[in-house]
């Protein structure tokens, strides 16, 4: 006998206790061989649109479209856009400080539909794959209950402008001196103009000396432009010191200044 599979329904219930309106009835009928015999689709649906392939850095526009076709109204509607990890959204030409965006929707008639545009530069290492999600949240006409759909959409990080590798000693001991040597490459095909490289030392790190010398905190240095097929290379040198078997991790991050964002906006481009 043909079965069931991936079975949600929602309905709006009058006052005798029937269904009277279905909001969203959303069903696949499959074959014992897993053919499938029917479907019927949502009547609330939502999209999430974008870039399939980038390299690292790029400025991403991700388009949610989202529709009621039901003949009732969905009230107290939220849209909840979640930008990928590790990305930088943008807002009105300024840097938003949560990777999660809440709209208030207010009321999404019957038969509407509409969309919304959400903007980030997203990074990532080649071959990973960074992923949106939209997630639309409504309570239909004569219901109490909250009703949640969503969607997301993938992006695949193709390609890394200036791929960044660092030389270190996997094991030390404890106060022992250490040197790091970061280098930076740039492998685009256009020039990596207003760059610099910033550090994250983790606890117990403490800091010697480096070359080139950072322009302030002892983290950060200026690169300015670095041409097609150029080069930098980075040596800083400090003291770790921690437990036994304690691992410790030090992160470099190149960025970009972005001027279109403010004077002294940047964004990350590889980390």
């Amino acid at each position: 006998k043909p079965h069931y599979t991936d079975v949600r329904i929602a309905a709006t219930i009058n006052n005798t206790g029937t269904a009277k309106e279905d909001v969203r009835i959303e069903y696949v009928i499959l074959s014992p061989a897993g053919n499938e015999i029917a479907k019927k689709e949502a009547k609330v649906t939502i999209n999430v649109d974008g870039a399939a392939g980038i390299s690292s850095g790029t400025l991403v526009t991700y388009t949610v479209k989202y529709a009621n076709k039901n003949s009732i109204g969905l009230n107290k509607a939220t849209l909840t856009f979640f930008y990928p990890q590790d990305s930088v959204p943008v807002r009105d030409n300024k840097i938003l400080t949560t990777t999660t965006e809440v709209i208030d929707l207010g009321t999404i008639g019957r038969g509407d539909s509409a969309e919304k545009k959400f903007t980030a530069y997203v990074i990532g290492e080649q071959g990973s794959v960074k992923s949106a999600r939209a997630q639309l949240r409504f309570t239909p006409s004569s219901v109490v209950t909250t009703i949640q759909r969503e969607n997301y959409f993938q992006t695949a990080i193709t390609a890394v402008p200036a791929p960044i590798s660092i030389e270190a000693p996997q094991n030390i001991v404890s106060g022992q001196s250490v040197t790091y040597t970061v280098r930076i490459k740039n492998t685009s095909e256009e020039d990596l103009s207003g760059s610099r490289l910033r550090a994250g030392y983790p606890s117990g790190f403490r800091f010697t000396s480096a070359t080139p010398t950072p322009a302030n905190d002892q983290d950060m240095w200026e690169i300015g432009s670095l041409p097609v097929g150029g080069a930098a290379t980075f040596n800083v040198i400090g003291t770790v010191g921690g437990l036994q078997g304690e691992r410790k991790t030090i992160t470099f991050t190149l960025q970009r200044r972005m001027p279109d964002l403010g004077f002294d906006a940047y964004v990350d481009v590889e980390k």
